[in-house]
């Protein structure tokens, strides 16, 4: 029972960061979907002190242009006279979103400006909390011409590997242009190496997992029968058995955002290995430091696959200083980061030049590998067998030097 309970528990811990973490990142203003004259403008990423804010006011409040206006681009230097677009606002979820009133013209630019400036009343009432909250975006987007694009294709599914643990937990489908959304299961089958169709395979939400951009679905595997000792799997079996081989299959004639039937359909063939259990060790990575004066990548290398998506959000690299007073002072260092050899080598390439110094690699603790298991603890816990631990960190930091050239 113990262990049903905390399975249980963990499985809605996943869910609630799957959902998360497609929606995680700092403020932006995104169109949804890209590419089509019905997209709605967006602006995720707030604090929930912001959005509290903005959920006060009502859907035809005046105050709302001024926060929240989308002109065409035409019209950006415009003077303040020059009115924004009509259109209803509305606080949805974790994003405030702007429904334009006439469709979005092909081929023409607009320009979104988000300007939140918290009131004097809200100031003094909430102080320096609220003054940090101030912040303005600014955004262009063009609704691209109707065929100008190629259909969208099935860049991968996540995890690459060809060998795949019996107690995955998640497929990453990555297109390579946003997709129709609200019906996806029907276009995913997961076959036995006899061409049987595995039984409800996935774990399907009403609110399907779409990245922001509306490329990238996360499905998640049906919780009962992937974790030890649920009543699920005791009745109808694991989805997948070690030893054997399965196929995920995308329909080719699943449509994209514009309505055109993928280029093709799409089949990732995998064998299935034992079970991966225990929580990770940063201890156990490869750190390789670039050269000072060089933009080489920092790589580091993992004794196992890890989660794709995740890789790709929860690492940062901070430079160390020795400030004024004897202190230290940390700065974050800007760069594009890569996902490689099977999602078990990750890489950085600064935007500027390494310079010699120390510096330090922050990891979320969250980070998991393919089964679920992260730094912060594994993903399946007896406390029939183990007591339970103190709460983990939120970050782990690993220091590394870039030193000068000999």
């Amino acid at each position: 029972m113990a262990r049903l309970l905390v399975s249980v528990l963990t499985f809605a811990c996943l869910l609630s960061r799957a959902v998360a973490a497609e929606s995680a990142g700092a403020p932006a203003i995104v169109l949804v979907p890209p590419n089509g004259p019905r997209s709605v403008f967006e602006v995720r990423g707030l604090s929930a002190s912001v959005r509290a804010e903005l959920a006060k006011l009502a859907r035809d409040d005046p105050r709302w242009p001024q926060i929240f206006g989308v002109y065409v681009s035409a019209h950006a230097a415009a003077t303040v006279a020059q009115p924004p677009m009509l259109g209803a606002y509305k606080v949805a979820g974790d994003a405030v979103r702007f429904s334009p009133r006439f469709p979005l013209e092909r081929g023409v630019e607009y320009r979104a400006l988000f300007n939140w400036q918290p009131s004097a009343s809200n100031d003094s009432q909430i102080g320096t909390r609220t003054r940090a909250n101030r912040l303005r975006l600014v955004q262009t987007f063009v609704v691209p011409a109707e065929g100008s694009l190629p259909p969208a294709r099935v860049m991968a599914i996540y995890p690459s590997s060809a060998a795949l643990p019996e107690n995955i937990l998640r497929f990453y489908v990555q297109f390579s242009a946003p997709m129709s959304q609200g019906s996806s299961y029907g276009y995913v089958r997961l076959r036995d190496a006899s061409g049987a169709e595995v039984d409800r395979p996935f774990l399907e939400l009403p609110q399907e997992l779409w990245s922001p951009d509306g490329t990238r679905l996360t499905l998640l595997f049906e919780p009962g029968r992937v974790k030890r000792g649920l009543v699920p799997r005791a009745e109808q079996g694991p989805i997948l058995i070690a030893g054997r081989t399965y196929s995920l299959t995308v329909d080719g004639k699943w449509l994209d955002a514009e309505g055109r039937p993928l280029e093709g359909a799409f089949r990732k063939t995998f064998r299935v290995v034992e079970a991966e259990v225990g929580q990770l060790d940063p201890l156990a990575w490869k750190i390789v430091p670039p050269k000072s004066g060089s933009r080489e990548p920092l790589e580091i290398r993992f004794p196992k696959p890890l989660d794709h998506a995740m890789l790709e959000r929860v690492l940062r690299v901070f430079q160390q200083r020795k400030g004024r007073n004897a202190g230290e002072t940390r700065t974050e260092i800007a760069g594009t980061v890569r996902v490689a050899d099977e999602e078990s080598r990750w890489s950085f390439e600064p935007r500027d030049r390494w310079s010699a110094g120390r510096y330090s690699l922050a990891v979320s603790t969250t980070l998991e590998d393919r089964a679920g298991n992260s730094i912060a603890r594994p993903f399946e816990v007896d406390l029939n067998r183990s007591q339970p631990s103190q709460p983990a960190p939120a970050l782990v930091q690993i220091e590394f030097e870039v030193r000068e050239r000999p």
